[in-house]
């Protein structure tokens, strides 16, 4: 292809007018016209360069710069590479806009500031340091004049950095970090380390570079000095930042907020992440620059301090404290200074350095608190500089003053005190809207570091994990937890702190008394000033469950009720009653014998519950909690199924769009329809309608709802009533059995739930019958196992023979000639040799129904695949092909070489019989091929004559030897697809439902493999074939083995 021309002066023009009339508000065509002729120029070489000129332009109005900047930043990110959908810059072009981008840093309009500092990043993404060595030398140039730099060009030099450090360290490849790490040496002895604490992005671009540009030296245990250097100037810059904070209290009066504050507290906030940050990526770097534990003096001191301040706290003084917090936490679980991740031959320097920080901190936490709150100073608590890592860090302070509480103490008290009690806020929250007070409190969408709450349990929990005896001493010390009257709030967040300290405190507390003693009476007080003190109970039983005796729950679960249906209801309660009986339902220890007399009232209130609640979260715990106590209380259930199924039709109409509720009252039907047992015909005037929409694939819900949708199909389908005279006047199952072809379609859509989907199929087989079969199965059952064979992994495949088994089964006369094309597909797939053990013996044992129920099936269907071009099987010891035979012959020959082959790799009886009971059978097949195998055929057949002649009934399997799983024998093939594993709970729980048992048994009776005795079939199918070959079948008997020829004698004689 040949270059295209650069723009000409006049295309040039043509292009400033585009850019202006891609700005015109009152005609949309005229901005699309414009801006597909600004996407034709972009391929012309200087449209980049004449984009700059017009950025540059200090003539040209706002709006046109700002698209020109626009058009500039994305022109350069689609071309400045190569790449097959667009056309490369020059390299003379490139060069002129490496030169041409410092003249555009000074912009006065922040927008356009911003596209260009993303155009320098774009273009150092892929330039430096081969092709612009000198990126960073020349912006930093900026900084030092001459002249002086103006303040505007200082912030977008910031700028431009802070969006380059972004997209350099980005990179991932091993090189372009070694290239950061060397950029990060080169950058500190530039004025960035001098001037940081003054511009924000500069710190953004410190905290980058000190985080991707430096190994990590957790596990190296020696300090980076380039880490160790910048902590003490970050700490000074928190220190006198800090000292121009007005106090809280002085915000709160003013009647607006100034710009410089909110800056201010924006840094603050910064800094004291970028200590986290730094702390946790370079704990060693951190603890070796002195600064470990002023800065930990000082977040102790904000959550000392600005607790009794905490009503008065804006946002921004929040966010302080959280911050504080994850700081002291991080450095109480900080794996490194624990040993953590060191290995056991770790230099002697490295554990002496661990056992000083360990003693260090130790020494902190046991030492009396400073002036409460006061900023970090640099030379606080040092060691003396940088250091090393195997100095002390400082001392922590050494035993506190006479008198005075620990810091330990301190926070303990103040977390206690005045963090964890309900605020003046969150009381008003609560009296506003329960509900949603409730999931605001326990299901934050976030981390625990994202909500004050969160960071004040998870600051208590690690404190209490570390200092386990003087936090639990402290906590439960004196009235605390006794029953003496005192604060409300100060009694429920110390059953707060108890509750989250269920583990490490429970050898602390005498449960059973305190329960007993105090908690139950408190749970039973219907006083609106308990209310916290009852949700915190609730709360507690549930986090001291393995405290909790069988003797205690009747008097927990009365309790728990009065909540549930208390007047007016509070919703907060209700929901903290769902999760302390959700803990005590799903327990091992659960009763149902002391749960009954409750069951009405609870479901009845939790029906109340799904009627009035508001929010997605409310319903789905509430459900959660019915469909449990269904599944655990069975038969107990049945009063309360009416009542159940009359709600269920408004809420399913209601829940449109919700999924997860949807999916909630799926699993709700399934489990009623389970205590319904033949009476499930009841639930169809809501099952069918769910059923309806829930597998229909055109659906939007249908990827979400289909698994559960077809477990309930299952459970329906295995529910279904043997008598007519328990269906209601006018009911009939064929609309269960009318949702086969949509089972079929969801399968043929995607296979995720294909085990489940291929049990309710063969529920349907079983509940349908012949007739059933006959009419589905060129529609539906034939593109299924046709299509599916030789497209499923092994597991997928092994899925699909119990399926053509249930179908030979039930109809033997017509499935044969239905499904031969499937069958076909089957024969080809083994005698390919392509297919492993497990598929080769679950496809014998289809074929071996299909030969006991008739001889000359297999025959003929081995000539149709003759003649589709199936080739024979050759294994290494198999006899040379008769030239005498037809195609088909061979083919049935090859099977049977195959067949014995492979005998001893099935391991089942049923599965050993049902091939010899078939082997049998192929005796009386007018072929020579029987003839060619006739040996292999009688050591396999009397094999399992000797395996079974001990069994009851002389050669009959018992049913109990692995035919179960839906059809006669089926457990000969049957590998692990009863429908148990990966499907609903539900749907395990129906397999031996009273109609589908029923229906097994009664095709179990007519079952060959349950009828006959191997050596009787074995007698009778010698004498046919003597009668077929005459002189041939008498030379291949006078040619046994005698080993061989006294088992069969013995096995006829039987």
């Amino acid at each position: 292809m040949s270059p295209l021309p650069p723009l000409n002066a006049e295309e040039c023009q043509h292009v400033r007018s585009c850019l202006q009339a891609a700005l015109s508000q009152g005609n949309t065509e005229i901005q699309r016209q414009s801006e597909a002729t600004l996407a034709g120029y972009e391929q012309r070489p200087g449209f980049c360069a004449f984009l700059a000129e017009v950025v540059g332009g200090r003539e040209e109005d706002h709006c046109t710069r700002w698209l020109a900047a626009t058009q500039f930043k994305n022109s350069i990110n689609r071309n400045w590479r190569t790449l097959k959908t667009s056309r490369c810059l020059g390299e003379t072009e490139k060069a002129h806009l490496r030169a041409k981008l410092p003249s555009l840093i000074a912009q006065d309009d922040n927008q356009i500031a911003v596209q260009v500092a993303l155009v320098y990043a774009k273009v150092a993404r892929h330039d430096y340091p081969r092709e612009w060595p000198g990126l960073f030398s020349d912006l930093t140039a900026c900084l030092r004049g001459p002249p002086l730099p103006t303040p505007l060009v200082t912030r977008r030099v910031y700028l431009t950095l802070h969006h380059i450090t972004k997209e350099l360290s980005s990179k991932r490849l091993a090189s372009d970090q070694r290239t950061f790490e060397a950029l990060t040496e080169g950058l500190f002895p530039e004025p960035l380390l001098q001037l940081f604490e003054r511009w924000l992005l500069l710190l953004k671009i410190v905290r980058r570079l000190l985080l991707h540009g430096v190994p990590s030296d957790a596990k190296a245990a020696r300090p980076t000095p380039a880490v160790a250097a910048v902590v003490p100037v970050m700490v000074q810059a928190l220190s006198a930042l800090l000292a121009l904070r007005p106090p809280a209290a002085q915000q709160r009066r003013a009647a607006t907020r100034s710009y410089l504050l909110a800056m201010l507290e924006r840094s603050l906030l910064k800094l004291l992440h970028t200590q986290c940050a730094l702390q946790d990526a370079h704990p060693w770097s951190y603890h070796g620059s002195g600064m470990l534990l002023p800065v930990l003096e000082f977040c102790c001191g904000q959550v000392s301090s600005l607790g009794v301040q905490r009503e008065s706290l804006n946002g921004t003084g929040e966010r302080l404290v959280m911050k504080a917090m994850v700081f002291i936490v991080q450095v109480s679980q900080c794996g490194p200074y624990k040993k953590k991740g060191l290995a056991n031959t770790a230099a002697p320097e490295v554990l002496q350095a661990v056992g000083n920080v360990q003693a260090a901190v130790a020494d902190f936490w046991n030492g009396s608190s400073g002036t409460a709150g006061a900023a970090p100073h640099p030379d606080a608590h040092s060691s003396g500089g940088s250091g090393s890592c195997s100095s002390g860090g400082g001392g922590g302070g050494g035993a506190p003053h006479s008198g005075a509480p620990s810091r330990l103490q301190s926070a303990v008290a103040a977390l206690v005190g005045c963090w964890l009690p309900l605020s003046c806020r969150e009381l008003q929250e609560w009296r506003d809207s329960p509900e949603e007070f409730y999931h605001g409190q326990e299901l934050s969408q976030g981390g625990w570091e994202d909500t004050l709450r969160g960071c004040c349990e998870t600051l208590y929990l690690t404190l209490l994990q570390a200092h386990r005896q003087a936090v639990g001493a402290f906590v439960l010390q004196g009235d605390l937890v006794a029953g003496v009257p005192r604060v409300i709030l100060n009694k429920e967040v110390v059953y707060n702190a108890i509750a989250l300290g269920a583990y490490e405190l429970h050898d602390l507390v005498d449960f059973t008394g305190w329960l007993r003693g105090s908690l139950l009476h408190e749970l039973n007080d219907h006083s609106p000033a308990t209310k916290p003190l009852r949700r915190r109970v609730a709360h507690v039983i549930a986090q001291w469950l393995p405290r909790v005796t069988a003797a205690d729950r009747p008097p927990i679960y009365a309790a728990l009720l009065t909540l549930l249906t208390e007047s007016p209801p509070d919703a907060c309660l209700q929901l903290h009653a769902v999760h302390c009986l959700r803990v005590l339902v799903d327990d091992f220890g659960f009763e149902d014998s002391q749960f009954e007399g409750l069951v009405g009232p609870v479901v009845v209130s939790l029906m109340g519950m799904l009627r009035s609640c508001a929010e997605l979260d409310t319903q789905i715990q509430v459900f959660t909690l019915l469909n449990l106590i269904i599944e655990r209380m069975g038969e107990a259930i049945r009063p309360c199924v009416e009542g159940i199924l009359g709600l269920l039709p408004q809420l399913w109409v209601d829940s449109e769009g919700q999924s997860l509720l949807r999916i909630q009252i799926l699993l709700a039907l399934q489990r009623l329809i389970n205590v319904l047992g033949a009476d499930s015909p009841a639930a169809y005037p809501i099952l069918l309608p769910v059923l309806r929409y829930s597998l229909d694939v055109q659906q939007p819900e249908s990827g979400l709802l289909m698994e559960d949708a077809v477990g309930l199909l299952l459970v329906a389908l295995r529910n279904a009533p043997l008598q007519p005279a328990q269906l209601q006047p006018g009911q009939t199952l064929q609309p269960l059995l009318q949702f086969l072809p949509a089972v079929v379609t969801a399968v043929a859509t995607s296979t995720e739930n294909i085990q489940i989907s291929l049990e309710a199929v063969k529920s349907c087989l079983l509940l349908g019958g012949s007739p059933f079969f006959r009419q589905q199965a060129h529609a539906s059952l034939l593109p299924l196992l046709h299509d599916s064979l030789g497209a499923l992994n092994e597991r997928g495949t092994l899925l699909l023979f119990p399926v053509l088994a249930t179908a030979l089964a039930v109809d033997p006369e017509s499935a044969p000639q239905l499904l031969q094309p499937a069958l076909v597909r089957l024969l080809d797939m083994m005698l390919s040799g392509k297919e492993s053990s497990l598929i080769l013996a679950g496809a014998l044992g289809v074929m071996a129904r299909l030969l006991l129920q008739d001889p000359h099936h297999l025959a003929a269907l081995c000539t149709q695949a003759a003649a589709q071009g199936v080739s024979p099987w050759v294994g290494e010891d198999s006899p040379a092909a008769d030239p005498a035979l037809g195609p088909g012959e061979q083919l049935l020959a090859s099977l049977l070489d195959l067949w014995t082959y492979s005998f001893d790799s099935m391991a089942q009886p049923s599965a050993r019989k049902l091939s010899a009971l078939a082997l049998c059978q192929s005796l009386g097949v007018p072929s020579r091929a029987t003839l060619i195998h006739l040996e292999s055929i009688l050591v396999a057949v009397t094999s399992v004559w000797y395996e079974t002649r001990s069994t009851p009934g002389q050669g009959h399997l018992d049913d109990g030897s692995g035919s179960g799983g839906g059809c006669s024998g089926e457990g000969a093939y049957d590998l692990g697809c009863d429908g148990g594993e990966g499907g609903p709970t539900a749907a395990v729980d129906s397999e031996e439902a009273a109609g589908e048992t029923e229906r097994r048994a009664a095709l179990m009776r007519s079952d060959p493999l349950h009828t006959l005795a191997v050596g009787a079939l074995l007698k009778a199918k010698l004498g046919e074939c003597a009668a077929l070959h005459g002189h041939a079948f008498n030379v291949s008997m006078a040619s046994l083995d005698p080993t061989i020829a006294t088992q069969l004698h013995a096995a006829i004689a039987s």
